[in-house]
């Protein structure tokens, strides 16, 4: 039996699991860090999604170039320390072909214009380039439900989440779909984060590329558009910030 089944309820508070897993992105569709620990603050994840390319001369309401557009985009990785506020200056992004590209500067927009073709320039924004909200996650048993229908490797990755939960003992084969409207806390009940879950994660072409080939596999995104309503994981907005690290226990009430 898992430990955490052998917890109390504190203040209402019921544990479900433990955080397996945490991600950000520094650089808007570009791969994922995975980290031991982390800060979740008033946006999300510390650091996540807090840059984006911008398409120089897009005056649409989406600006933002991101892997649904250039697949590329996701075998970029950002070399910055886990513990370090991203930033032009602590930033360089190392790209398929090998380079080292700095962020501080020009480079970034000569290496996508030569390589790819496409004229983007990089942007920041204090509260993130996010979809719906803040906070991207998603269970272990969603994917490896997702998996047994598809008949294939669910990595985390390719749903780009922020924070994994294993529910460990539940039976249930997508358990986060029961908490919209709850909230969720992390580690410590009392001095802790605590985020909302406002709504089912909608899906995109971008869970169809792997994260590691950028190579699609059209059969997630139908499978998960057939099956499941198109939805997989849920978003949440952070209500009280705080520490959040790989093995804590993850709650809801």
């Amino acid at each position: 039996m898992a430990l955490y089944t052998n917890m109390g309820h504190a203040n209402g508070w019921r544990a479900i699991g433990r955080v397996a897993g945490l991600y950000r992105h520094p650089i808007k569709s570009m791969a994922a860090q995975s980290l031991a620990n982390a800060t979740i603050d008033h946006y999300g994840i510390a650091g996540d999604r807090r840059f984006a390319l911008r398409r120089r001369g897009d005056q649409g309401g989406f600006p933002w170039l991101t892997a649904s557009k250039l697949p590329a985009l996701i075998r970029h990785t950002v070399c910055c320390e886990s513990g370090d506020t991203p930033s032009r200056a602590r930033m360089h992004v190392h790209a398929p072909g090998g380079d080292f590209i700095s962020c501080d500067g020009d480079d970034l927009t000569r290496h996508f214009a030569e390589v790819h073709g496409v004229d983007v320039e990089l942007a920041h924004l204090k509260q993130g380039m996010f979809d719906l909200a803040g906070l991207s996650v998603i269970t272990a048993q969603t994917l490896a439900s997702l998996a047994t229908m598809i008949d294939m490797r669910m990595d985390a990755r390719r749903f780009r989440p922020n924070v994994v939960i294993d529910t460990e003992s539940s039976a249930d084969p997508f358990p986060e779909d029961a908490w919209v409207g709850q909230a969720l806390a992390f580690g410590n009940v009392e001095s802790g984060a605590y985020a909302s879950v406002t709504e089912l994660d909608e899906r995109c072409v971008m869970i169809n590329f792997d994260p590691d080939t950028g190579l699609g596999s059209p059969q997630v995104l139908r499978t998960v558009v057939r099956e499941r309503g198109n939805y997989a994981g849920v978003y949440a907005v952070p209500t009280r910030g705080g520490a959040i690290a790989v093995g804590d226990i993850a709650y809801v009430r």
